[in-house]
């Protein structure tokens, strides 16, 4: 079995609506930070999530992976989410 330390990717789109937050809460737990969007507890492929997000439209302008710690990773491994 294999555990991530990708914790969470930031996103910088052109506009945050709730179209958008919809398409991205099937890759983790979404919330809105300001002028960018964090996605928490990410499942999935990065360059997927930006096909999908250019092919409705949106502009991406910024995706980062910010990656866990030892805590997360424990976490995943006795099924919790803190």
């Amino acid at each position: 079995r294999k555990y991530s330390l990708i914790a969470s990717v930031r996103l910088v789109l052109d506009k945050i609506d709730e179209k958008v937050v919809k398409i991205i809460s099937d890759f983790g737990n979404v919330k809105i930070e300001g002028n960018h969007i964090m996605i928490h507890n990410f499942n999935g492929d990065t360059s997927e999530l930006t096909q999908k997000l250019i092919s409705e439209g949106y502009k991406v302008y910024e995706i980062n992976k910010t990656s866990g710690n030892l805590e997360d990773v424990f976490f995943q491994i006795i099924g919790v989410k803190p």
